[in-house]
């Protein structure tokens, strides 16, 4: 019996938003699968039930082109038969084939399946899988003798970009060697899985596999399956210039059943209006939320808040709590399996402990988690009861286990209990359903959770589709990505193969050669990059061990990566997926324990954390409870790290960990705002220092810029200008980059100028393809999402508390674009709006002192003065008012009203000109006009928001800041300390006389 959420919500009175969409199927051929292969028809159950099935049009395109000996694209959605389109041709052809999938554990089910169409012609054992649990399980000698009866080789591209590794060195430990070497077909599953960097490695190992192991045979066919990609046709001359054969780019349509979405907003909201509505009438609660109050529809999508400032009002009302549990129970009876994300391992257990506490115990059984920690042989025990018919698993919660090559037939229903920040695993997700006609029709379900699910879901059906409208992030392979281009000219540097021309430039220019009568040969940093760089992470090819301290015992987690080392595991960060403290944190082993465990026996740092936190909460007016702000994300955490990014392009990318912050989110003090027919929420927050020691660091290559920017710059501004860059980037038509390939992160140093750095967490190469100067004159006419506010927000919410408080519409965000992208593309500010102008050279002579006056910390001032011709920095320490301060001004003020002179500062000089004395000769000059702010006189007359200072330091004859290191929280950035600040002082005073000299020339001239 199938079971529809229309009832569930009818029967628990759930306040529900849905709509349905009509199912599609890809365009059949007469082409039956036994007509390609007669013998399906006496093969197993899913080749009799193919057999007499006809073949889709792009299934038989693609057979037909790999039977002319093309290399084949193949652009699909999920469900519409790409594996079947690659196997017919090499079952009826006899063709080695290399399958890269993307681990061979989640992509057991398609694995499966060739090995059933495999045994149709009795070949079942000629099906290999190669990994390294393999290689451990059976030994490399067993793996080696199945290997060379093999027609088919199954492996990952973390295994087989080692085993190349290998074979540079040497050759006789490899595995696979022997048959790449012969293999007639390589062919890649769910590109778009790996992301752009991960692409352009498999590209290279395509490369590699086909120059230099070939022996001289012919070129392998390569089939690519992808449900997207950026550059198809950019992607098929790599593939022809690679093989040497033609490349077809092949698109089909998936197959999609009829299906009906579910936005679950509440329980009994419509009680709860009418009776907001008795109570305030007349009020001022009323009037200000009258068009809410008085409309059901937006009622229902912003009662959370609603209520929320009702009590604020002294209104004492609540929101009916619904229990997902029982939703999900309810599922338990339907023939068909239903699926839920979660968003975390934690949240699975505790989803699949509140079910079964609500069930008999014979039906217990009926729900199941699926993720790392379950057991492998437990986990496929699971999926071979839910493909059972009739199932005998109905719900699954699972974290992104299933979202690779899982394919079971008896899937009618997903539910995300809570959004992804990407739309290519949302689609991901829903393509694990409705893959077999029988089910008739499909559910999705969505339940929010965070406040990003919040304000999508505040727009209600709308806001899903506008979510569900959002193109596909693209996936990236460049043709020249020196990333890609490393790891092939180091395998032929260590294979003794010769290096061309491109292949000795990029050696050298990150200097890994060294020379021997005329000959290269690999140094020492060669060795170690090669050692390093690894499919998945530039480090060793394992991960760093990870525990949870439990009663004593010691339970493994899955393992951390060198980045996320730095990145979350540091000592007193916050594990939300295990609700525990990270207590121990090295390259040997990470060791968390949980929270209440924690907080029962804490640790040194907690100790000393706890009282301030208390002290916050406190005097915010709400009882500290540290447990229930962890569990409800109120209390955060992170690590400020300190990075080197490379400025102009291809480089050495270096994080450092710093020191740990928590960020405290109040719940009871925060302002509303309305955000057309949404009312969203800025809360007030705190951070709190954690006194722990940090440990580890990350290094790999990448691509980035770094730009420095005028030190009036408004940061919060800055922020908003880099996220709507990165939203531009993602909802372009011509790029659609996924928000994972790039970040920003903006800074103020201490004494300097403001500095943006744009850079690829992992190296793709999209840097290099944008054309600034094109997406510029595009801006005004791209149509942001509805959702465009919770996507900014997503990216920075600084930069989206920024937007509302300043009521900024659109047209206000792509301004400030466009002026960051000028600054970004390299606008030099002498050629701005074309002008150009005689700059004198700095002289005592022009009566201009550049001031600043700048605190470095508590108690403690760096001042400065620059003349034209001499700068003064000195530090001033002293408690309580800083009146050596003002005396340190009032000299300067007087020596300027001496001689007629102007002040050129970004300084508020008035917070520092406290007594009569500074305070009457700061008024005499400013009166007359002789404080200027250059920066803001400069963008009045170039009408741009940020000022980028390149071209001023070059007149000014200085060079930019001597490190392009700086400390990053999160997607922010704050201050540089200690050596660096007389350097930046200096600068700074330079920079800001020199804006002075730009402002007046081009004033004249314009």
């Amino acid at each position: 019996m199938r079971i529809l959420t229309k009832s569930i919500a009818e029967k628990y009175g759930l306040n529900v938003e849905t709509y349905c969409e009509e199912g599609s199927e890809p365009e059949r051929t007469e082409v039956r699968f036994s007509d390609v292969l007669p013998e399906f028809r006496g093969g197993g159950p899913r080749c009799r039930s193919l057999s007499n099935q006809s073949l889709y049009a792009h299934q038989l395109e693609a057979l037909r082109a790999l039977e002319e000996g093309k290399n084949v694209v193949l652009i699909s959605g999920t469900g519409s038969g790409k594996t079947e389109a690659w196997v017919m041709h090499a079952l009826t052809a006899g063709k080695r084939v290399l399958a890269i999938y993307p681990t061979l554990a989640l992509s057991r089910d398609q694995i499966l399946r060739i090995k059933e169409y495999y045994g149709a012609i009795n070949a079942s054992h000629r099906v290999v899988i190669v990994d390294a649990p393999e290689c451990k399980h059976l030994g490399r000698d067993n793996i080696r003798r199945r290997i060379r009866a093999a027609s088919i080789v199954i492996t990952n591209p973390a295994f087989l970009m080692n085993d190349l590794k290998r074979a540079a060195v040497n050759p006789q430990s490899s595995v696979l060697a022997e048959f790449v070497s012969v293999a007639d077909i390589i062919v890649v599953d769910e590109l778009d899985f790996y992301g752009s960097h991960g692409a352009s490695l498999i590209v290279a190992m395509i490369e590699v596999i086909t120059k230099f192991l070939r022996a001289n045979r012919t070129t392998p066919q390569v089939v690519i399956l992808t449900a997207t990609l950026g550059n198809p046709e950019e992607f098929a001359g790599i593939m022809e210039k690679i093989t040497g054969r033609t490349t077809k780019i092949i698109h089909g349509k998936p197959f999609k059943l009829r299906n009906c979405v579910y936005v679950i907003l509440g329980k009994d909201l419509e009680k709860l209006r009418k009776k907001l509505l008795r109570l305030t009438r007349g009020t001022y609660f009323f009037k200000r939320y009258r068009e809410w109050l008085e409309n059901p529809e937006l009622f229902h999508r912003n009662a959370h808040i609603l209520v929320k400032e009702a009590r604020r009002y002294g209104i004492n009302v609540s929101v009916p709590y619904f229990d997902p549990a029982e939703i999900l129970s309810e599922y338990l009876r339907d023939d068909v399996v239903t699926v839920v994300f979660a968003p975390s391992i934690r949240v699975v257990d505790k989803l699949v402990k509140r079910v079964r506490s609500l069930l008999p115990p014979n039906l217990q059984p009926l729900i199941q988690p699926h993720h790392h920690l379950v057991p492998k042989d437990v986990r496929a025990k699971i999926e071979k009861n839910a493909a059972h018919t009739p199932p005998k698993v109905k719900v699954i919660v699972t974290v992104r286990t299933l979202l690779q090559g899982i394919d079971l037939p008896t899937i009618g229903r997903v539910v995300h209990y809570g959004l992804p920040a990407e739309t290519r695993e949302y689609w991901q997700r829903e393509g694990r359903k409705g893959r077999r006609r029988e089910i008739g029709e499909t559910e999705t379900v969505i339940i929010p959770v965070s406040p990003w699910d919040r304000e999508i879901l505040a727009l209600g059906k709308d806001g899903i589709r506008s979510f569900e409208d959002l193109s596909l992030e693209k996936v990236y392979v460049i043709n020249g990505n020196k990333y890609a281009k490393l790891f092939i000219s180091l395998y032929k540097l260590l294979s003794d193969i010769s290096l061309d021309h491109d292949d000795i430039e990029l050696l050298s220019e990150l200097k890994l050669l060294d020379w021997v009568s005329g000959k290269p040969y690999p140094n020492e940093e060669a060795v170690k990059i090669w050692r390093y760089l690894n499919f998945y992470e530039f480090g060793p090819p394992y991960g760093i061990r990870r525990y949870i301290e439990k009663d004593g015992e010691y339970v493994e987690l899955e393992q951390s990566s060198r980045r996320d080392l730095v990145e979350r595991y540091q000592v007193g960060m916050i594990d939300h997926s295990e609700n525990s403290f990270v207590v121990k944190s090295g390259f040997n082993r990470i060791v968390e324990e949980p929270v209440d465990s924690a907080l029962r026996n804490p640790p040194s740092w907690l100790s000393e954390v706890l009282p301030h936190y208390e002290s916050v909460k406190v005097k915010w007016g709400e009882r500290p409870d540290l447990r229930t702000d962890i569990l409800t994300g109120r209390l955060t955490s992170y690590v400020e790290v300190a990075l080197h990014i490379p400025s102009e392009g291809f480089g050495i990318l270096r994080e450092l960990p710093l020191r740990v912050l928590w960020t405290i989110e109040s719940r009871s003090r925060y302002r509303v705002v309305k955000a057309g027919k949404t009312i969203l929420q800025l809360f007030e927050k705190a951070t709190l220092e954690i006194n722990s020691d940090v440990t580890g660091n990350y290094t790999d290559l990448t691509y980035g810029i770094v730009k420095q920017l005028d030190p009036d710059t408004d940061i919060d501004k800055l922020k908003l200008a880099a996220a709507a860059l990165r939203l531009v980037l993602r909802i372009h038509p011509k790029y659609r980059i996924s928000f994972r390939e790039l970040r920003v992160a903006v800074f103020k140093p201490v004494a300097g100028t403001s500095t943006i750095a744009m850079w690829e967490p992992e190296s793709s190469g999209v840097l290099n393809i944008i054309d600034w100067q094109r997406l510029i004159n595009e801006l005004s006419h791209i149509k942001p999402p509805e959702i465009w506010i919770p996507l900014i927000g997503m990216l920075d919410p600084t930069a989206r508390d920024y937007l509302l408080t300043n009521s900024l519409e659109w047209h206000d965000v792509v301004r400030l674009c466009a002026s960051l992208i000028r600054r970004i593309s390299g606008v030099e500010l002498a050629l701005m709006k074309g002008m150009r102008a005689w700059i004198p050279r700095p002289s005592r002579k022009l009566n201009i002192y550049a001031v600043e006056v700048v605190p470095v910390g508590k108690d403690e001032f760096v001042v400065g003065v620059f003349d034209g011709e001499s700068i003064d920095i000195i530090t001033i320490k002293e408690t309580g008012i800083p009146k050596a301060v003002r005396q340190w001004l009032v000299n300067i003020l007087e020596k300027v009203i001496d001689e007629n002179a102007t002040i050129v500062t970004t300084t508020k000089l008035e917070e520092y000109a406290f007594g009569r004395t500074a305070s009457l000769l700061l008024d005499e000059l400013m009166k007359d006009g002789r404080v200027v702010n250059p920066f803001k006189k400069l963008k009045e007359v170039t009408g741009e928001e940020f000022i980028d200072v390149k071209e001023i330091a070059r007149v000014m004859g200085v060079k930019a800041l001597p490190s392009t290191t700086f400390q990053r929280s999160g997607e922010d950035s704050q201050e540089l300390r200690g050596s660096d600040t007389k350097s930046n002082m200096e600068f700074l005073l330079k920079v800001t006389y020199g804006a002075y000299l730009f402002y007046r020339a081009l004033s004249r001239e314009g």
